[in-house]
């Protein structure tokens, strides 16, 4: 019933497939055909194993963006937004879910694998159940919660949903908004929301303040200063991409990257530039200024990204899990697998 074909590169015929796929209403930023690009070419990917599969008109179907990574003496398939995405999801046509149940998409899966030469582990990460066979119908594992928020009509019916949802998280917006009055009171406050080439703050700069101040708490992020370089690319062919920032008497107190794709706003890099402040908490004002902006634009999603920090469950209205899928080819990969299950599922994060 279904057929498909491995690229080893962006060539005109796989660009062609996935930019027909991504045409959907449920595709998210980090499943376009531009950003994998950029990924590829800044990063310098090799060994792509991109699969798109057909249906028996030979119309694609869905899109795979493999790539396999050396990890010292381990080969790794993996989605190639792995490192640098928060979510990495196939791309899937309703025809292609709806055609299909456990046994033909195993079937089909086996033989993709079959034909994907010289790996010996599959480490597939951050994936929503959505249409989603890799979590329907592999041995998937949920890990983690992301959090969203159903936009409104307005402000005021957001607000009130959240008192519905859980009352201690409505206290949490009355207490951010009351410190913001009070600093009011004392000073200049002033929230902006800026194309990334048009913004006082440079994403590079932002970049690099986060990573320093991650690695003062002795923490790894998967960013570094090239990531940039992609999004300054993409800016020159669709203005999706803003930084917002919520200043204090002209200064920049906290910040935050954002993507705008479809009908969804991501807060993506966000930042709290100085302690200065600490304790009026000017991060939680910022994200109410740029959820009162996004029902404003009309825009139907507010999405947190990865992490399950505590102020993303105060302020969000929906969640959904994420899981991952791991599985092994060689018996290398056994081993590792093996190694992975007895010592701690944290391992994973070395992907």
């Amino acid at each position: 019933m279904f057929k498909f074909k491995i690229f080893n590169e962006l060539n005109n015929e796989c660009e062609k497939y996935w930019k027909k796929l991504e045409v959907n209403e449920y595709t998210d930023f980090f499943q376009t055909f531009d950003y994998h690009k950029e990924l590829i070419t800044n990063y310098d990917l090799k060994n792509l194993n991109i699969v798109v599969i057909f249906d028996h008109k030979e119309e694609p179907v869905a899109l795979l963006p493999f790539f396999i990574k050396k990890y010292f003496f381990l080969k790794v398939l993996q989605f190639i937004g792995t490192k640098y995405s928060d979510y990495c999801n196939p791309l899937i046509d309703k025809k292609f879910s709806k055609n299909l149940n456990k046994e033909i998409f195993n079937d089909l899966w086996k033989n993709i694998l079959k034909d994907i030469k010289k790996f010996d582990f599959i480490f597939l990460n951050n994936l929503l159940k959505k249409e989603n066979p890799l979590v329907l119908y592999l041995n998937s594992v949920k890990f983690s919660k992301i959090f969203r928020v159903e936009l409104k009509e307005n402000f005021d019916t957001y607000k009130n949903e959240i008192l519905k949802i859980n009352k201690n998280y409505h206290y949490e917006i009355h207490r951010t908004l009351l410190k913001k009055e009070k600093l009011k009171k004392n000073h200049d406050l002033k929230f902006e929301i800026n194309n990334l080439n048009n913004s006082d703050l440079k994403l590079d700069k932002l970049i690099e303040k986060k990573i320093n101040t991650f690695s003062q708490k002795k923490i790894n992020i998967n960013l570094n200063n090239q990531y940039s370089k992609i999004f300054y690319n993409l800016n020159n062919k669709n203005k999706f991409f803003f930084i917002s920032t919520f200043k204090i008497d002209n200064e920049i107190i906290a910040a935050c990257f954002n993507i705008h794709f479809q009908d969804v706003f991501y807060y993506f890099i966000p930042l709290v530039l100085t302690k200065k402040f600490e304790k009026f908490k000017i991060g939680k004002i910022l994200i109410l200024d740029l959820i009162e902006w996004s029902i404003k634009k009309r825009i139907k999603v507010f999405d947190f990204g990865l992490g399950e920090e505590k102020y993303k469950k105060h302020f969000s209205n929906s969640n959904s899990d994420l899981f991952r899928c791991c599985d092994f080819k060689s018996f290398k990969g056994l081993i590792f697998y093996i190694i992975l299950k007895t010592v701690s599922i944290t391992g994973f994060r070395q992907f």
